[in-house]
């Protein structure tokens, strides 16, 4: 007998074998999405991928940058791939540097080989860094020139990320609606605009990136809020929010949240519920208005995912959804950031996507996001999905109703075929396996009939035609409760591999043809957590 299974996308370093018995809306005009945070310790991740100003030769404004208190002098400094160092709550200043107003950088990229025409840029974070919160104000402007137009500047974003008391490190990431922020892309400027904090900042990082985001937003909206909830475990129903309670910000006009009876609980968002007020009415209805809740500017809730049982290694997300509401259209807008985190780094979150939604059809008053990636996966590994509603909120608070996250696999293929010949034809390409297995215990060789080698099952070899007793040392034969772990080689594809199939093939001379097992996988950065089963 032969089973083959195709799965989604998986980037495994090894395996486990166990045996056992609408109404269409378009979205808001693309636009730059600065987010800003900010935060008492270094708890920033360098974006994955290339930086391109690492390979650019950068022309500075002063060419060596002041150094008021020992800070570098070396503009190279913001492109080492170190985002800066608090030792203690003290900083290290040999990481960071203190550009002065007016000062100017320009990166002229590589545009040596398929690059001749520039980069099409999809996101520029910069890194600010101090002792204390007096000098970690990020305030610059960034430009860019296009190879076939290489002096004419084009004005991207003006940054001005301002800190609470408390802060002494702060983040700036600049994304674009389209996905991308700037095409033809040959140079990049970044001029310290006037008005540095306290004189001078220090700026620890920058981060120029052309890697295409993966991740996919799809927007609708109706006037009556008709939803389907997707199928499938919300895994937001079972976290932990942080905080508990919504924050209650004082508004214009003096009105605060929580006004009109709306929930003050961030559970009200996973309670399965769309929400009930009538999205028609002329004035919020009270009695109705606690299944929703009202997001200020820049209120964050982290949850942390449930991770007990079969999810100490985390999630793998496949979707994100959220849905707003109001009786008019003046709150149905979604502008947030999303964010997680894993189970190895649980205080380091990286990016998902930013949202941007406003709805365009005149009279919508309810509003569907959803975000789904292109590999399968929105996030591997996941231990917390952190959402932040970034500013710029409509009217400065909008009302959602409902966030679901899930992990809900896509389907899995599987074929099974059966003949009396044991001929099959073994797939073409190079077969993963191939590396030392090691079992729970040696197969069980009845008595030596059967192999007692794991190495069998990746011999490259499917038995003889002719199944009789002294032939079945081609075949293993494992016992209820065993299982095998092949670890992949690494050597080269060194954060796994992207898996398209599965064949397993099984042979007796009767009645032991049957495949009865369930497979897992660990990825390379949690080898030792080993997911939900792919197939049985």
């Amino acid at each position: 007998m032969k089973r083959k299974s195709t799965p989604s996308p998986l980037f495994p370093q090894a395996f486990v074998v166990c045996f056992s018995s609408l109404l269409a809306c378009a979205c808001a005009s693309a636009s730059v999405l600065t987010s800003n945070d900010s935060s008492p310790s270094v708890i920033w991740a360098v974006p994955a991928g290339t930086n391109l100003l690492a390979g650019a030769v950068a022309t500075p404004t002063p060419a060596t940058v002041q150094s008021p208190e020992a800070t570098a002098t070396s503009w190279s400094t913001l492109t080492d791939g170190n985002i800066g160092v608090l030792n203690a709550g003290l900083l290290d200043k040999t990481t960071v540097v203190t550009p002065a107003a007016g000062n100017q950088i320009i990166y002229a990229l590589d545009t040596s080989g398929t690059h001749s025409a520039g980069y099409n840029i999809t996101s520029f974070d910069s890194y600010g860094l101090w002792n204390d919160a007096g000098r970690n104000q990020q305030k610059y402007t960034l430009s860019y020139a296009t190879a076939s137009a290489p002096t004419t500047w084009i004005s991207l974003a003006s940054v001005n990320n301002g800190t609470d008391s408390n802060s002494k490190s702060s983040h700036t990431r600049l994304t674009d609606t389209t996905g991308v922020l700037a095409s033809n892309v040959a140079f990049v400027k970044i001029y310290f605009d006037a008005g540095q904090e306290n004189g001078y900042t220090g700026f620890s990082e920058f981060v120029l990136r052309d890697t295409p985001a993966t991740s996919v937003t799809s927007s609708e909206c109706n006037t009556v809020n008709t939803w389907t909830l997707p199928t499938g475990t919300n895994l937001l129903a079972a976290a932990t929010p942080t905080p508990a309670t919504t924050p209650t910000a004082t508004l214009s006009g003096g009105v605060y949240v929580g006004q009109w009876n709306t929930s003050a609980s961030w559970s009200t968002l996973s309670d399965g519920s769309l929400g009930t007020p009538s999205p028609n009415s002329t004035t919020p209805d009270s009695s109705q208005m606690n299944t929703i809740v009202l997001s200020n500017n820049n209120s964050v809730v982290t949850y942390a995912l449930d991770l007990s049982g079969a999810h100490s290694g985390g999630y793998n997300i496949t979707a994100f959804d959220s849905y707003t509401l109001w009786d008019d259209t003046g709150r149905d807008a979604q502008r947030y950031s999303i964010s997680y985190s894993t189970v190895a780094a649980p205080t380091t979150f990286t990016p998902i996507a930013m949202v941007d939604y406003n709805p365009s059809f005149g009279s919508s008053k309810t509003a569907h996001v959803r975000l789904t990636d292109a590999t399968g996966y929105l996030a591997q590994n996941a231990a917390a999905v952190r959402i932040k509603f970034e500013n710029g909120q409509e009217n400065s608070f909008c009302a959602y109703s409902e966030l679901v996250l899930t992990d809900t696999p896509l389907t899995i293929n599987t074929l099974n075929e059966s003949n009396s010949t044991n001929v099959w034809t073994l797939p073409v390409g190079t077969n993963l396996l191939g590396a030392a297995a090691t079992g729970s215990t040696a197969p069980n060789n009845q008595g030596g009939t059967t192999s007692s080698s794991w190495s069998t099952l990746t011999d490259g070899q499917l038995g003889p035609v002719a199944l009789t007793s002294p032939t079945l040392l081609t075949c293993v034969s494992p016992s209820y409760g065993q299982s095998v772990t092949f670890p992949l080689n690494l050597t080269t594809n060194i954060k796994g591999y992207d898996l398209s199939s599965m064949d397993f093939y099984g042979a007796w001379d009767s009645g032991r043809d049957d495949l009865n097992f369930a497979v897992s996988y660990s990825t390379w950065d949690s080898p030792g957590a080993f997911r939900i089963p792919l197939i049985c």
